[in-house]
This record gives structure tokens, sequence and C-alpha cells, in this order.
């Protein structure tokens, strides 16, 4: 008898659990809007302490209460954590900051480990709020980031903005219920850059040059998806967001160079604002916010053949159209330009012939770490993908195919610690003058 009223008192603990639990999910909406209040629930997954909880309430009571959502993988969310902090404690009493990341724990700790110079100051940080905070995952769905959500001193959401709008103006207009409208972030969940089109109905050949297209990422699709490095046929090209130099840059040199190198195409307008993104604008011009510079000046380009045509026919026909449409003559022009000349001594040749190896190029974070049994020009290949200014000229005497570790390289990484790399077999990398060839945009 004991053992069946003990039984009874667990069913009923678990019935009232079970209730209160579905009457909390249901009091939730699954997608919070402008408007809304924030759900009442308990905080894990702190990277600092991850046996700590605190209640969402307690960050703004009394507070306004900004939501960063984050990634390490962002550089702008890394920039932003310091001036964040600095909001903070300017704001000493009347505002707090919450850093959440749906990355994996470890994954974070591992990028901190890596970067120690980065901080976030006094910033409370939370990892894997996927599994941590599911119900906060829900209220806020999002494929891009920062987004940042403004909580009132109430719990109500008056904001969800991208990070740039995150000011100190605006952060005090906001406390004293003062806070203009800010323009919504609204992400387009079910974005995909494989199955997207720049319209419902796209014909089996064509080409489009739209305006920018708002709550989906920057960036570039080619299909068949393969390796860059080796495709030699497309049937589309999709370029999303970009400014007016970037998609000549993608026509011109197809990822063949460093996203960081600006000295392959040169711009020789009498005004370039429209052309490329420079921060110095906002002190002689109209545009206020990168934002707004973007709205006006950033487009988006698709090609889309009905059969697999050359990489050169898709890139050469984007280089006219562009031309056609932005008034513009890009072409490719001889000039003498700085170059970085790569030299062999006598010794390079024995330091660096192939052991016969299978072929093979490894990559770390898409940059070039190593190449067994290539040829000499595959590696100019590559040192231009990573080079951070200018470009890489061959005149070695190189002839056979070779090994070479080139570990360490970065997309940022210096010319002169390239050259660091390469002394260790004999080759020389120096700054001379050469006529080489350029790709140049003027009227």
């Amino acid at each position: 008898m004991k053992n069946f009223n003990l039984t009874l008192k667990a069913i009923g603990t678990m019935l009232l659990i079970f209730f209160q639990t579905s009457a909390f999910s249901q009091a939730v909406p699954k997608t919070l809007s402008i408007g809304d209040t924030v759900p009442q629930i308990i905080l894990r997954g702190y990277l600092k302490d991850s046996t700590r909880t605190k209640k969402l309430s307690d960050y703004y009571k009394n507070k306004l209460l900004l939501i960063d959502l984050s990634a390490t993988w962002c550089s702008p969310c890394v920039k932003a954590w310091p001036q964040l902090d600095s909001f903070k404690q300017a704001f000493t009493g009347q505002l707090e900051v919450l850093i959440i990341s749906q990355e994996k724990r470890a994954n974070v700790k591992r990028f901190f480990r890596v970067h120690p110079e980065l901080k976030f100051g006094d910033l409370d940080f939370i990892t894997d709020n996927y599994n941590a905070n599911r119900i906060l995952d829900l209220a806020f769905p999002h494929k891009m980031v920062p987004e940042v959500i403004w909580v009132t001193s109430e719990g109500r959401i008056i904001a969800e903005t991208s990070g740039d709008q995150v000011t100190k103006e605006n952060i005090s207009k906001a406390l004293k219920n003062q806070l203009p409208k800010l323009r919504i972030r609204k992400d387009v969940m079910d974005f995909d850059f494989f199955t997207y089109h720049l319209s419902d109905s796209i014909p089996l050949e064509s080409s489009m040059i739209t305006k920018r297209k708002e709550g989906i990422p920057a960036g570039a699709s080619y299909q068949p998806a393969q390796n860059l490095d080796e495709a030699k046929n497309h049937n589309k090209l999709l370029f999303l967001n970009l400014d007016v130099k970037k998609l000549y840059t993608e026509a011109a040199f197809h990822h063949t160079i460093s996203d960081f190198n600006t000295d392959r195409v040169l711009v020789e307008l009498p005004d370039s604002i429209r052309i490329k993104y420079d921060p110095s604008f906002w002190q002689h011009s109209e545009y206020k916010t990168r934002i707004d510079w973007y709205l006006d000046n950033t487009y988006c380009y698709e090609l889309q053949m009905s059969r697999l045509m050359p990489v050169a026919y898709f890139y050469n026909r984007m280089i006219n159209e562009l031309n056609s449409y932005f008034k513009l003559n890009g072409r490719f022009v001889k000039r003498d330009r700085p170059c970085w000349v790569l030299k062999s001594s006598e010794k390079t040749e024995d330091l660096l012939r192939t052991k016969n190896g299978t072929p093979k190029v490894t990559y770390h974070l898409g940059v070039i770490q190593s190449l067994q049994n290539q040829p000499v020009d595959k590696l100019i290949y590559y040192l231009n993908r990573c080079i951070s200014s200018d470009m890489v000229v061959n005149e070695t005497q190189l002839n056979s195919f070779l090994d070479i570790d080139l570990s360490g390289l970065t997309p940022k990484t210096p010319p002169e610690t390239i050259a660091k790399i390469l002394s260790k077999y004999g080759l020389s990398l120096a700054k001379e003058i050469r006529s080489v060839e350029v790709f140049l945009i003027s009227n």
C-alpha cells in the first residue's frame, strides 16, 4: 500500500510539472516582436562559469538591456565587444549588456585561447544558446550577426537592430524614452544561396542587376559548386549586396586574389564615393552611417545559363554588363606597379624538389598551408590569393615540381611575413617595380 501511495504521488508530481511546463511554454510566443515582453526564464551557459544561473529579468530590472546576438567568427561582433563594455561603464547602473552566441562552449573557449588579446570586458557571455536557453533561442530567430535586441526596464522590446545602431546617442535617448524609430532587422530565415533567385521566375538564360536585397548577407555563389581553384565551367554566378568595385573585382579576378588586396583594381574617377566603401565618406558626404551608404550603393548581380560555359565567358560578360549598366569603362591595362618579386637562389631547387608524393594542397580556414608535388605556378597562384597588397611576380628559375610548407599563412598575412617563411627555402620576396596587368575602372 505504501509503494502504491508513493507511485500515485510520483505520477501526480509529474503531471503537475507537465501542466506547468505546458502552460509556461504556451505563454511564450515562438518569435517575439517590437512591443512584446521578453520571457521570464533562468539563463544558463555562461562562458566563465558553466554552473551559474541568472534570471533574465535581473538584467533589465531598472535598466536598459541590450541583448547582443553575436559570434566569434563575426569580425564586426568581436570589434564591438569593447565598445559595448565602454557603453556599460559610461551608463553605470542604467545599462546592461548580454552577449549570446549559438556556438559550442568548447569552440568559444578555444577562440579566446588562440586570441588572448581579445576582450569582452565586464560583459556576461552566454554560449551554446540553442541548447542552454531554448525558449530564448525560439524568441529571437536570426541568420546574421550581430543582431541587438533592445529591452526596457519593464522587459518590453523596443527595437531589434544591427550593431551599428548601438550608439551612445541612441542609448541615451532610449533611457529617456525618446528612442527614434530605428531600422528594424528582419532576417530571411529560409534563405539559401543555392536555391535563391533574384526573381520568382528566371528564364533559361538571363542576367540581372538589382539594388541591395535587405535581410540577406553579402557574398557570392558559383555553380556547379566545385573547388574554385579547379573550376573550368559554370552555369550560374550570383553576387549579393556588393559595392561596384567589389563586383568588378570578382569579375576581373574571380577569387584569385585576397579579399583584402585592393591594389590590383584601380579606380580613376573624379568622384568615387558611389563606387567603393570608404569610412572617410562620413566627413564629407550626405551619408551618416555605413548602412545608409550600403542601401544606396550596393547591388546584386546574377548570370544564369542553360548549359555549362567556360569560366572566362561568364566573367567577360559580367564585365561588359557592369560597364553598360554603370556607364563605366572597366578593363585590363598594363601599368608600372610595385610588385612582390619572387626569386630563387642556387640552393632553392634542392630545398624544394618534390619527393614525388601524391599531388596535394592543404588549407586552414581557406588559406593555403602546404603544397606537395606541385608546379611553381601553383605557388604563385596561392601567394596571390593570400598576400595583402600588390601582386606576386615569378622570377625564379624553378622548373621542377616542388614541396613547400607555408604553415601560418592567413588572409591578412603581411608580405614581409610571407617573405620570412619563404626565405628558409632560399627564396626571396622583395618589392620592385614591374610592368604588370591590373584592372582599371574609369569613365
